[in-house]
């Protein structure tokens, strides 16, 4: 069966392009079209995987139980969600979360060996998705389901998510596909000992045929840790084949760290425990994935690893922290810097109390200076600059003299007659009081009251900025700075 973009699977997805091809399958990226567009992940089997029409329903009733197996351990958010399941002219799917990232395996190639710190926490990461699938317990139509083994755990594996979250996580993917397959090439005979997996990052015990359990995954694992960490395998077949990779797991050694050659200094006890889990028999190795993560942790932790330092804390400029602050403010120079300060660190400040703010009072006139040595009449300034002397020099001598008489005997006049005018008005006698016409009596009927409550209003922190309403109380309230008082109880509506 050929499938193309564009395709319907299933009445629901459609098929957008091809992401990969391997031996197992192949996946595409579709949209769910019921469900807003939603991208989605499609992998399909490959049908010679599961043999002809006489067992492949045997076969199909089984990858039906691994896929609801796989889509309960995908509540787990170390694991990859198996969304649905079905098959497309016979050829078994998965639909699974469309994951934006990379393989672990790319990442080793363009980035090299990773520090410690790094791969010990993506390691517990990936040791949490794999110890809840191996505690699983479920019943699942009437038989118990018990522990669930991945059989297949490489970097290819292992998707290291690129999203916004601020630490780097990480998905397993393909949990129980490689068990489904693995069971089919028992039936069919189409693989000795019944091995179907990835060589490389197989467990001496699997290469075998043997029965296998949770310490298999851990041996696996432990290769991948150790390529994280070193960046290359700890053991080298002498052909990349199945009888080579066969010696190699059975009985070749793992390769101690090459701590000259490597990029980041390694704890010895980090070693210790990756070691640990490439040991040949399986009760030699940690015995269970929550062991495994306990390990990696307490290795890193008890040991002082001097690792490169972390960059330096970024210094902004006053511009920079008045935008970072939403205040927009002038630009200032080049290489102005601010020390910040924690809450912890900054001392407490009490605001002062407001104050009504006094009326603006005019600036100072600047203080004239009058020259001695020079002519009568003429001002120096502050700055040292002198204006024409008045009245002006060209005037004749008696205009001079005259002109200072007459303005002198022009404020006498004016003065006498302001005071003439003041005594006139107050000589005046002063009118007869307004007598008002008395209101009409008014007979107020007698009510009665309720008990006096008192009425304690809200300070005002301002009141020239803030004006005050209508009082609401016959009685005026005083406002600060004066202290406040209680106000006469108001009256009650007439009953």
């Amino acid at each position: 069966m050929t499938l193309a973009t564009g395709q319907i699977i299933g009445s629901r997805y459609q098929l957008s392009h091809r992401l990969s091809a391997g031996g197992m399958g192949e996946v595409f990226k579709g949209v769910d079209v019921q469900l807003f567009q939603r991208p989605v992940a499609i992998k399909f089997l490959h049908q010679h995987l599961l043999g002809e029409d006489k067992v492949r329903r045997q076969l199909r009733r089984r990858f039906e139980e691994e896929a609801r197996v796989s889509t309960l351990l995908g509540e787990h958010p170390r694991i990859i969600k198996i969304l649905d399941y079905g098959l497309f002219q016979d050829q078994p799917y998965l639909v699974m979360e469309f994951l934006k990232g990379q393989g672990m395996g790319d990442v080793i190639l363009k980035n090299g060996p990773m520090d410690p710190h790094r791969v010990v926490h993506l390691g517990r990461q990936i040791c949490a998705g794999m110890h809840y699938a191996h505690s699983f317990e479920r019943m699942m139509e009437g038989h118990l389901i018990k522990g669930v083994i991945h059989r297949d755990i490489k970097p290819s594996n292992i998707f290291v998510l690129s999203d916004n979250s601020l630490e780097e996580s990480i998905k397993v993917l393909d949990f129980g596909i490689a068990k489904v397959i693995s069971d089919a090439s028992v039936v069919l005979g189409t693989q000795t000992s019944g091995f179907l997996g990835t060589a490389r990052y197989a467990s001496p015990e699997q290469m075998r045929g043997e029965e296998l359990d949770a310490r298999s995954d851990i041996y696996s694992l432990g290769l991948v840790l150790y390529r994280m960490l070193v960046g290359d395998m700890p053991i080298e077949p002498a052909t990349d084949s199945f009888a080579g990779w066969y010696q190699s797991h059975n009985y070749q050694a793992p390769r101690p760290f090459q701590r000259d050659q490597l990029p980041y200094p390694i704890p010895k006890a980090l070693e210790e425990v990756i070691h640990s889990c490439l040991a040949k028999e399986p009760d030699q190795r940690p015995q269970s994935m929550q062991g495994l993560g306990n390990a990696l942790a307490t290795a890193l932790g008890s040991t002082t690893v001097s690792l490169p330092p972390p960059p330096p804390a970024p210094v902004f400029s006053e511009h920079t922290m008045a935008e970072m602050d939403g205040v927009w403010e002038d630009p200032v120079q080049e290489g102005t810097a601010v020390t910040a300060m924690t809450s912890a660190e900054a001392p407490a400040v009490t605001p002062p109390p407001q104050q009504p703010a006094a009326p603006p009072q005019p600036a100072p006139r600047p203080r004239q200076e009058v020259d001695p040595e020079t002519h009568a009449g003429t001002v120096v300034l502050p700055g040292g600059s002198a204006q024409k002397s008045f009245p002006p020099d060209h005037w004749p001598q008696w205009l001079q003299q005259g002109f200072w008489w007459i303005l002198a005997a022009s404020g006498v006049i004016l003065t006498a007659s302001l005071g003439a005018t003041l005594s006139l008005i107050s000589s005046s006698p002063p009118p007869p009081p307004v007598t008002p016409d008395p209101e009409p009596a008014v007979a107020t009927p007698a009510l009665a009251f309720p008990a006096p409550r008192l009425v304690t209003p809200t300070p005002i922190p301002n009141p020239d900025v803030y004006p005050l309403p209508p009082a609401a109380y016959p009685a005026p309230l005083l406002h600060p700075p004066f202290p406040f008082f209680s106000s006469p109880p108001l009256p009650s509506p007439p009953l």
